[in-house]
């Protein structure tokens, strides 16, 4: 269990806690404002207070870049630049409570999530809604004020991640509104989510479940029931084999993030309960705690560990892997494993030797080591009974010299038993030369010596009875016919005793990873040849058959991007997310970045003509409409808005009018209205019905729009 260390306390109750790109911390605290503090000396920089960050705020969050900060009250957002501290934006929340807010990654876009289950997309440098995500579906039960139905967010690169109350995830495309997926494991509500990659989510409930998925399926990979009765967030490490969990409790525990094993259930325990997390770096984490305490773990880094294997002090580097996990995944730790072997290495030599004292002298160091205690003891063991392990293999007595080789494993290294296994592997491959040539009774006599030997005589059997299948088996291994030796070893597992075949799985991983490096770089012909031969396979069938799909869409990709039809090339993109991690995909996609970043910023001043141009003939994009749509609202909806500003109402009134005709009615223009006849005093005449609802993309049907 690691030591902890106290780093500052705050006078209220911390709700917000960040590590900005700066190398700095951000807190807001319910009634004091904003603290700016370094992490490596936990020493105040800078406070920012205003009159709205007090008890009344309802959410807070700072941009990753340290820039900005988005906090909201019953009625508006506020976006704060940090370093003048003064607010560029004020946002109008139109009823909407907000409960939750989140810049993403590229401190371009705030997340907000009200009260009523909507996801709400802002920019920092506008001052109108861009769009609405998703509207998490209520429970039933009456929300609480301080509830929240939306409750949990991760990115990665451009895409978000949300949980609700009712055990829903939703995840999208940020820039593109696109590859949506609903992922549901259970009615619990979602408590924290986490990528691991971009193709698999973590995600854990209040009941204390974990769960990973896949995105490209949904499919559900693993769960597993932690140690918490419910959890309140899951981390990902900066090596992310390894999950940090808490829950409610005064430790944190640590999982392996692929197989969700516990490998730690106290890695690290503090004196009050954990509320939340946050990793600094590889050798950092700031925690807060129920009472207001911020506190700093220092944990052991890899460089502590590298000087223990200098000065071989091994035993105590493995005293470090044993209080931080974290560091087995680390090159240190190959090293000091090889360090460890080497002299694992001696004391065998010295015992082969029948050096017993200098044997001991090697290992003494790992007495106490838990993880090597065990082997270091079988080791000396097995050379107890060296003597009768050479008398044996003297005497030609292989079965019984194999049968002591598996109850003491460290006779294996021994030349004895090297020779017995070259001894087999020729006389294997010589007796399947003899009966080639019909020579039975000379390979009988090359396997003799073997005949005995539990493991190996199923085998030999076959051979001598002449089993095609065998033949055809051991042809298939010559040539690594995969489909062959799989189709003969699941006929008969006595065929995976052959000494070529326990390499024969790491060959087929090998080959599945060329293959998607080939599909990576678009390099179709090379996949689909390496593939025909992995056809068919079980153990890898399914890999095989989505590593095939992914070729027949970069297929479709290229052959749309051949005749410069971008429509189909990013309809083909959205309906196949996997082409987002290929050379082709990530050119178009940084290709869609540009054209939206400046319609963005068109639609935040109202300038409708120069969307419809910069978007060409993109604007038929049926896979992007979502996206499409809100850049004309959000350009409308600023238009109107300047226009009210300014007092030009019947201005206003013209485009609220064409605004309805287009789109319909929604919230936004709803509020719109509202405001626009408080200040006009003049009641408009909205012939459709202010609670209708028209469909989302109406739009596409307007030739105000669609046509040039």
């Amino acid at each position: 269990m690691l030591e902890t260390s106290h780093c500052l306390r705050t006078r209220s109750p911390i709700q917000e806690l960040k590590k900005l790109n700066n190398n700095l911390i951000a807190i807001a605290t319910l009634q004091h404002g904003v603290r700016i503090f370094s992490y490596d000396e936990c020493e105040n920089k800078t406070t920012i207070s205003h009159e709205y960050l007090n008890s009344q705020t309802t959410a807070v969050s700072f941009s990753l870049n340290g820039e900005f900060i988005a906090f909201s009250n019953p009625s508006y957002i506020f976006i704060l630049h940090m370093p003048s501290k003064v607010v560029l934006k004020t946002i109008r929340t139109d009823g909407e409570l907000i409960q939750k807010l989140q810049f993403d990654l590229e401190s371009k876009y705030i997340i907000a999530a009200t009260q009523s289950g909507r996801v709400l997309q802002y920019r920092y440098d506008g001052s109108s809604l861009l769009g609405r995500l998703y509207s998490f579906e209520h429970t039933g039960q009456k929300i609480k004020s301080k509830a929240s139905i939306v409750s949990s967010f991760a990115f990665h690169k451009n895409i978000m991640a949300c949980g609700g109350n009712n055990g829903t995830i939703f995840t999208i495309n940020l820039h593109s509104r696109a590859n949506k997926l609903i992922i549901k494991n259970d009615t619990s509500r979602i408590s924290s989510v986490c990528f691991l990659d971009a193709t698999q989510l973590l995600s854990a409930d209040t009941k204390g479940s974990i769960y990973l998925n896949s995105l490209k399926t949904t499919k559900l990979i693993k769960k597993v029931d932690s140690t918490f009765t419910q959890i309140t967030q899951i981390l990902l490490m900066p090596n992310p084999q390894y999950l940090m969990v808490i829950g409610g409790t005064k430790h944190v525990a640590v999982y392996d993030s692929q197989s969700l094993k516990l490998l730690h259930s106290k890695y690290v325990e503090f004196e009050e309960v954990v509320t939340s997390l946050e990793i600094v770096d590889d050798k950092t984490i700031i925690a807060t705690l129920k009472h207001t305490s911020i506190e700093k773990i220092n944990l052991p880094t890899a460089e502590k560990l590298k000087s223990y294997i200098i000065s071989n002090e091994l035993n105590k580097a493995f005293g470090l892997i044993r209080a931080d996990p974290l560091l087995l995944g680390t090159r240190e730790y190959a090293v000091l494993e090889i360090a460890y072997k080497k002299i694992y290495d001696k004391a065998l030599d010295a015992l082969i030797k029948g050096n017993r004292d200098t044997a001991l002298e090697f290992t003494k160091m790992f007495k106490y080591v838990d993880s090597k205690r065990d082997e270091i003891d079988l080791l000396f063991k097995s050379f107890d009974n060296y003597p009768r392990f050479k008398s044996l293999y003297v005497e030609k007595k292989y079965a019984l010299a194999y049968a002591m080789a598996v109850k003491y494993p460290a006779l294996t290294q021994t030349f004895q038993y090297t020779k017995m296994e070259e001894l087999w592997d020729d006389s294997f491959a010589n007796a399947q030369r003899q009966i080639d040539h019909g020579h039975l009774e000379n390979a009988t006599t090359l396997l003799k010596d073997f005949a005995t030997i539990m493991e190996k005589r199923p085998l030999i059997k076959l051979m001598l009875n002449h089993n095609k299948d065998l033949q055809a088996f051991l042809h298939g291994m010559s040539n690594k016919d995969y489909k062959r030796i799989n189709l003969l070893a699941q006929s008969n597992p006595i065929f995976a005793l052959v000494p070529q075949y326990k390499n024969i799985q790491s060959d087929m991983d090998i080959e599945l990873a060329r293959v998607q490096k080939h599909i990576d770089n678009c390099h179709l012909n090379e996949a689909i040849a390496k593939l025909s031969k992995l056809q068919n396979i079980d153990s890898i069938k399914e890999r095989v058959s989505e590593q095939k799909e992914e070729c027949r869409a970069v297929k479709k990709l290229q052959d749309a991007y051949k005749i410069s039809n971008f429509i189909q090339c990013y309809e083909v993109i959205d309906k196949n997310p996997v082409l987002n991690s290929t050379q082709l995909g990530i050119l178009l996609q940084e290709h869609w970045l540009k054209i939206i970043s400046e319609c963005e910023r068109f639609a935040l001043k109202g300038n409708i003509k120069d969307i419809k141009e910069k978007l060409a003939e993109l604007i038929n994009l049926e896979t992007r409409r979502d996206k499409i749509g809100d850049l004309f609202r959000l350009a409308f909806h600023t238009k109107i808005k300047v226009y009210i500003a300014k007092k030009l109402y019947k201005k206003a009134e013209a485009i609220i009018y064409s605004y309805v005709d287009i789109f319909g009615i929604d919230n936004e223009i709803k509020s719109i209205i509202k405001t626009c006849e408080k200040k006009s005093k003049i009641e408009l005449a909205i012939t459709s019905n202010i609670n209708d609802r028209d469909k989302r993309d109406k739009w596409i049907h307007s030739e105000a729009i669609m046509q040039a």
